[in-house]
Order: structure tokens, then sequence, then C-alpha cells
């Protein structure tokens, strides 16, 4: 009976298989700690769930602080009903300096006025000379000290009137700041929430307030918040990975195989480490990104390829606007906080 002959696995097949493994592991090796399946380390609900919480945390800290700085202003807005009783006081007593002055200037044109008087001849007397003098030196004492009232007068006259324009003006700005408080704690909250926010601008702008550009040119569709952002952040990330594993396929710098499971796999770095490659630079960002510093973000970004920040382009351009909308609100709070 003739056996059937088995056919055994050939020697070619087994070493493809065998490098095929290895490179999978040494991929693996080179990226531990990357966010996609099969090697997924990325942040789990739990650890999402916490950020979140932490973010509401610093929010709800954010808000008290501001709510204690609305009542400390309401309370100086109400110190300020009394300012109109202080302008009534200002006006009597700039009233009645005026009158005084006024007094004190006739009293002066008097005095010029028997100085000038021409004095009808008198036979010469012993002595007459001195006593000429002497009136003489009294009249100019007189005309002095005129002067010199009338000088002090009008200067507090015009102390008083500087006091009671400040008086007035504080009264504006705390009534213009009173009417800020409510439509600036809603556009804190559109903006942190990263809805639009161009009503709340108007209401702020009919109340006086000058808006910066930087708010005004985002208020119709309002700017994405800092979770978004790390959110968008790993698919960013893993298309600029592909661009430059495509650029160092083309260059020779790796291999096929290489190229192919860092494609395929979407492996990327963390954790910050050191370096000037872009996984390096994008480990980095990604770092700062989550600890709220989107300055360094953009600062570590600046550092990849031109290839590399055409991939990033938009997800640049959303951080650049929450930042720049961010620091102009607090700008703007700290305004209206003088």
């Amino acid at each position: 009976m003739v056996q059937p002959v088995r056919r055994r696995a050939g020697f070619v097949p087994m070493v493809l298989g065998g490098i095929v493994a290895g490179a999978v592991g040494f991929g693996a090796s080179q990226y531990i700690g990357n966010d996609s399946w099969p090697f997924s380390r990325g942040p789990t609900e739990a650890q999402k769930l916490a950020q979140v919480v932490a973010e509401q945390k610093k929010l709800i800290a954010r808000n008290d602080a501001a709510i204690a700085a609305l009542q400390d202003r309401l309370a100086r807005v109400a110190d300020a009903s009394q300012i109109d009783d202080l302008a009534k006081r200002d006006d009597a007593q700039a009233q009645e300096i005026a009158r005084l002055a006024a007094a004190l200037e006739a009293l002066g044109k008097r005095v010029a006025e028997l100085e000038n008087r021409p004095q009808a001849p008198t036979p010469p007397v012993a002595g007459d000379g001195a006593g000429q003098a002497a009136l003489e030196r009294e009249l100019q004492a007189m005309r002095e000290s005129v002067q010199a009232e009338i000088a002090r007068l009008k200067a507090s006259q015009e102390a008083a009137a500087r006091e009671q324009a400040a008086a007035r003006q504080a009264a504006e700005n705390a009534a213009r700041a009173a009417a800020a408080i409510v439509p600036l704690a809603q556009l804190r909250a559109a903006v942190d929430s990263g809805q639009p926010f161009d009503e709340q601008l108007q209401v702020l702008a009919e109340a006086g307030v000058t808006v910066p550009d930087a708010l005004v040119s985002h208020s119709a569709t309002g700017v994405p918040t800092l979770q978004a952002l790390r959110d968008a952040f790993p698919d960013a990330a893993r298309a600029v990975l592909r661009e430059a594993t495509r650029a160092q396929l083309e260059a020779g710098d790796t291999n096929p195989i290489t190229a192919f499971l860092r494609t395929q796999l979407g492996a990327r770095s963390l954790e910050p480490r050191q370096g000037d490659d872009p996984d390096a630079v994008l480990s980095r960002a990604e770092a700062a990104l989550r600890a709220g510093d989107l300055d360094a973000a953009l600062a570590q970004l600046d550092d990849l390829p031109q290839a590399g920040k055409d991939q990033m382009a938009q997800w640049v351009a959303d951080a650049q606007a929450r930042r720049d909308v961010a620091a102009a609100l607090a700008a703007l709070s700290a305004k209206q906080a003088e």
C-alpha cells in the first residue's frame, strides 16, 4: 500500500514568518505605551472622567473667585450711591468760594482806586514824607494780602472741582462695571463650554465695555474646549507620524516592513521623551497639553518638519484660537476688576 506523501513546511515560509514576528515584536518594543490596538495603554474611561472632574473643580474655583470679586464691586457700587450727595455739597462749596473770591476781588479794586485817587494839595507838614511812605507800605501789604487770599480761594475751587469730577467718574465706572457683571460671567461660561458668545459681547458693548478683537473674531462660532483639543490630538499626531514614515521610506531611511507596521499600528509615544524626531516632539507637546499649557504645546509643535506642521495645521489653529480667546478674556476680566 502506497503511503501518501506528507508535504513538509518549507524553509522559506518559516523564515519569513519569523521575520514578520520579529518585526512585530520590535515595533511593539519601540512603542510601548502606544494608544491604539493591540498595544493600547491610553487613558481609561475612569482616567478621562477624573480629568474632566479636575477641570470642573478648577472652573468652579475660578468662578468662586469671580463671584467674590463681583460681590466686592457691588458693594462699591452701593457706596457710590452717596456720590450724588457729595457732588451737591461740592457744588455748594464751589459757589461759596466763587462768591468770596468775587468779594475779595472787588475789595482789591476799591483799595487800588483809593490808592490812585488824586490827593488835594496840602501845606507841607514836618515829617509828612515818612507818613506817606508808611501809608503806601500799608496799602501794598493789604493789596498783596487780598491777592493771596483770592489765589488761595481759586485754588480751593479748582481742587474741589477736580474732586467732584473724580467722584462722578468713579460713580460712572462703578455703574458700568455693575452692568457688565452678568454678561461677563455668561461670556466666561460660554468660552469654557465651547459655545458661541456673540450675544454676550453685544450686551457688554451696550454697557460701554471695549471688547478685545480676539473675542470678537471668534464670537460667532466659539472656540474648542481644552478637553476637545486633548481628544483631537491623537488623530492629528498619528497623521503626522504617517507622513513622517512615508517621507522616511521614500528617503530610504527605513524599510518597507517597519514602515508598514508603524502605519498600520499607529504606534506612538505617550510619555514625553527627548529627541528631535516627530514622535518625540509630539510626545512633549501632548504632555504640555495634558497639563493645560497651550503655549508650551504650541511651542513644541513649532519644531516639527514642515510636512508635520501641515498635518497639524487645523489642530494648531484651533489651539491658537482657544489660547488667544482665553488670554483676551483674562485681560478683559482684569480690566473690569480695576
